[in-house]
């Protein structure tokens, strides 16, 4: 397939362009990863904080869009911004207002096992659920598309995104914290590290949950 892309100039008040890049992906990302990092039980599904990854992924097709590139046609040569126009879209409809939209982007809470009945709480994960695009960590791909944006179109800012993960211990329970005294639904999801020292899923035989009550 022969792609050939042609784009518009870019502007080049490129202070304007900074600025409007960390109003809308620096900053919303940032707050996300802070978010994600909390060892709180979080909804899993339709949330303030999946409403804030649809704006932020619609803040990127539009980015693109206002800088003369058609996100369509990056999309087809860049698997993550394919992904935030997913989202985008979906966003669009009602914020995921069906059954389907809802499944498109989930969280779920990380816990490293060491395969001894002991746990660490990593952090709380967005998915990306998509039966075409597969299975991603939103906050890895936005991470990414943020990288690509500022390459693409020379934005000059010092932003340096690292996703932020929890320095607790390992416990005899996989505990986490309620944000309200009604208590919350979560997902948990297991992950040990293999003989290369990287984190994989894992399934455990059992464990004991302690969800602590709201500070």
């Amino acid at each position: 397939m022969n792609l050939s892309f042609k784009y518009a100039s870019i502007p080049t008040n490129m202070d304007e362009l900074s600025t409007r890049f960390t109003n809308e992906i620096v900053e919303p990302w940032d707050s996300l990863n802070a978010s994600l990092s909390e060892q709180v039980a979080l909804k899993p599904d339709l949330s303030d904080l999946t409403r804030t990854a649809g704006k932020l992924a619609t803040a990127f097709k539009e980015m693109l869009r206002s800088n003369g590139i058609d996100p369509k046609q990056r999309a087809l040569i860049s698997a993550d911004i394919a992904l935030m126009c997913v989202i985008a879209d979906s966003a669009k409809a009602s914020l995921f207002a069906s059954a389907s939209k809802k499944e498109l982007l989930s969280i779920a809470a990380n816990f490293e096992a060491d395969g001894s009945g002991k746990y660490k709480f990593l952090r709380n994960i967005m998915l990306i659920d998509h039966k075409r695009l597969g299975q991603h960590d939103f906050l890895e791909a936005a991470k990414r598309v943020g990288c690509e944006l500022i390459e693409l179109l020379s934005i000059k800012t010092d932003w340096t995104p690292t996703i932020i993960e929890s320095t607790t211990g390992f416990e005899d329970k996989v505990v986490l914290r309620s944000p309200t005294h009604s208590g919350t639904p979560v997902n948990l999801q297991f992950l040990k590290r293999n003989d290369d020292g990287e984190l994989v899923k894992f399934q455990p035989g059992s464990w004991q949950f302690d969800l602590l009550p709201p500070l």
